[in-house]
């Protein structure tokens, strides 16, 4: 049986602690001061990106073989730095954790299949700082519930159309590829590695307490290459 995360043993190593914690803690500051200099929160999110991207703090995040730090990526120190970073800002902790969950699908669909064309194209510029990812599954009935969602992928030749509308989706509008999740025409769920400047994609965005891009994600029958279908259909 596949297990969600079959990455590593139930346990927080000394290296861990010390190639995840302690970096993440000494570029807090230097994060903090990052976002208070951006004009707005988007902005500042992709500002945070790019430099965590330069100190290597993104190479936790997927595994050696797209540029990650270790063989396979590590849950536990993925958390490790959330906490650290979150200690000092809301939006700084966001910024990484995000670059985590947006591209984690990729890695979890070349671990699970050996290769990947999504992953091979994403991965290596989420872990630069040079592309911003988004994790583009709740909708307005569905929200979070597979079973619920009503965005679909119908099959096109080598691609798929996909057509819906996403809610609450953080990094909208400031993104570079967003992980979508539809129902294809078997009523089974996939996801895809869609690029922001597809034709058809656009960004309504929400009004929220929190101080971080999030929107609405309006997919009118964007063409996605049967490439960036992550795992099988």
């Amino acid at each position: 049986m596949t297990r969600a995360f079959p990455f590593e043993p139930a346990f927080v190593s000394e290296t861990l602690l010390r190639e995840a914690a302690e970096p993440a803690s000494a570029l807090a500051a230097a994060g903090v001061a990052i976002e208070h200099d951006a004009p707005n929160p988007g902005e500042g999110l992709r500002r945070l990106v790019r430099f965590f991207g330069e100190k290597g703090l993104l190479r936790l995040v997927t595994d050696a073989r797209f540029g990650g730090a270790h063989e396979r990526m590590s849950s536990i120190g993925l958390c490790l730095v959330r906490e650290r970073l979150g200690h000092a800002s809301p939006l700084v902790e966001l910024a990484f954790a995000m670059q985590g969950l947006g591209s984690y699908p990729m890695t979890l669909a070349a671990s699970e299949h050996g290769s990947s064309d999504a992953a091979e194209v994403w991965l290596p510029k989420v872990v630069r700082g040079e592309a911003v990812a988004a994790f583009a599954l709740t909708e307005a009935q569905a929200g979070t519930d597979l079973g619920g969602l009503a965005t679909t992928a119908v099959r096109r030749g080598d691609a798929y159309v996909l057509t819906g509308e996403k809610r609450f989706i953080s990094n909208a509008g400031v993104a570079d590829v967003y992980v979508v999740f539809a129902r294809t025409e078997d009523g089974k769920v996939s996801a895809f590695a869609v690029d922001a400047r597809s034709e058809g994609l656009s960004v309504r965005p929400q009004a929220v307490l929190g101080g971080h891009p999030i929107g609405e994600v309006v997919l009118d029958g964007v063409v996605v290459p049967e490439a960036m279908r992550l795992g099988a259909e």
